[in-house]
C-alpha cells in the first residue's frame, strides 16, 4: 500500500502541484502563493509564503543534508564583479 498523507493548509489556496523529493524522503508542493516543505519521515510539514509567478517556477531544491531543506532560485549577476 502507497503512503498517505493528510495535512492542513494555513493559506485558503488551492494545492497545485505535488512532488515527492530527496530520495523520496520529502514532499515539496505549491499553491498560487506558499511553498509546502515536508520531511516524510518524521511527518513534519512547513508552508512559507512563496509566489511562483515572481520565481518563474525555477526554483532549485537541496536535500542532502540530513533534516535540512534548501530552497533557491538561481540567478546570474548582472554587471562587474
Amino acid at each position: 500500500m502507497g503512503l498517505r498523507l493528510m495535512f492542513l493548509l494555513f493559506s485558503s489556496y488551492e494545492i497545485e502541484d505535488v512532488r515527492i523529493m530527496g530520495g523520496e524522503n520529502y514532499l515539496v508542493a505549491r499553491t498560487p502563493e506558499t511553498l509546502l516543505l515536508g520531511d516524510l519521515q518524521r511527518n513534519l510539514l512547513s508552508e512559507i509564503p512563496w509566489s511562483a509567478a515572481a520565481s518563474g517556477g525555477n526554483e532549485k531544491f537541496y536535500f542532502e543534508v540530513r533534516e535540512t531543506n534548501l530552497c533557491y532560485l538561481p540567478i546570474e549577476p548582472t554587471g562587474p564583479c
